[in-house]
């Protein structure tokens, strides 16, 4: 019973997203493209799902928006960014990978759980936030994923949130603006 109300229950969700892209992010945006952010913590089971169904919806978003996957390191002494779940990330065709050291980015997004989504429109308004599986593991068909693709593909969409389902991405805040690199691959 236990586990059934963990599978279940959603993980927090920042309330902090800004409705404007975050000015300080050093994550890039395309001129004309929306731009899509998916925050993940590299030893999350949950981020497994997270990428199976951003993996199928990039017919549809590719050449359309701008996807970046952001593998939060909450903490700089370990080496979370070489792990196996970083390599199914860097397969997805048209996505760039970058690893968050300290949680800079996750911070300055708002994000606080594994698989937290941000679609910002070309002009950097926040169209969505929330999860894209419709439960911890659990991958197929859910509701974010469809609303990113309705909004990507027509301009707008039923919803603009739905809930996350993820690990805690970071204990504490981090933020160093001066000593924070965010490390780049590009999967073109």
């Amino acid at each position: 019973m236990a586990l059934t109300r963990y599978d279940n229950a959603p993980g927090p969700l920042g309330e902090q997203a800004p409705s404007q892209w975050p000015s300080l992010s050093r994550i890039g945006r395309t001129p004309g493209l929306p731009t899509l952010v998916v925050m993940l913590h590299p030893r999350c089971p949950c981020s497994r799902a997270t990428l199976a169904n951003l993996e199928r919806a990039m017919p549809k978003l590719t050449g359309k928006a701008r996807v970046s996957l952001v593998f939060v390191r909450p903490d700089a002494e370990d080496r979370w960014d070489d792990d196996a779940l970083m390599g199914v990330a860097k397969a997805i065709r048209g996505t760039e990978v970058f690893t968050d050291e300290a949680g800079r980015e996750a911070e300055l997004f708002g994000a606080l759980t594994s698989g937290e989504t941000f679609l910002y429109s070309p002009e950097g308004r926040l169209l969505f936030h929330g999860g894209i599986t419709f439960g911890r593991s659990h991958e197929g068909d859910n509701p974010g994923i469809s609303a990113i693709v309705e909004f990507v593909q027509r301009g707008d969409a039923k919803r603009s949130s739905a809930s996350v389902y993820g690990c805690v991405l970071t204990r504490t805040p981090k933020h160093q603006p001066a000593q924070t690199p965010l490390t780049v691959g590009s999967n073109d």
